[in-house]
């Protein structure tokens, strides 16, 4: 019986440090991809020559594709 109970509360302990872990690592790499955002978003004010900071849904980065011309997105970035 001593040898059931150890087993159980091992479990639960197992279980409870998986379920802290896991939220824990979501949360840090998400942190990460906001933090890599930031830095990246400051470098492009720092570095204008380069072009704005390429954000993620924002359009085609060559500014050549066949999406942008037809549907004149990328207008005000050629001129």
């Amino acid at each position: 019986m001593p040898d059931l109970a150890a087993r159980m509360v091992d479990t639960i302990i197992n279980l409870a440090i998986d379920f802290l872990i896991a939220p824990a690592l979501i949360f840090l790499i998400l942190g990460g991809w906001v933090l890599i955002q930031h830095l990246s978003r400051i470098f492009a004010q720092k570095h204008p020559e380069l072009g704005p900071a390429k954000e993620e849904g924002g359009g085609c980065g060559s500014h050549n594709c066949q999406h942008c011309n037809e549907h004149k997105i990328c207008d005000d970035v050629k001129q």
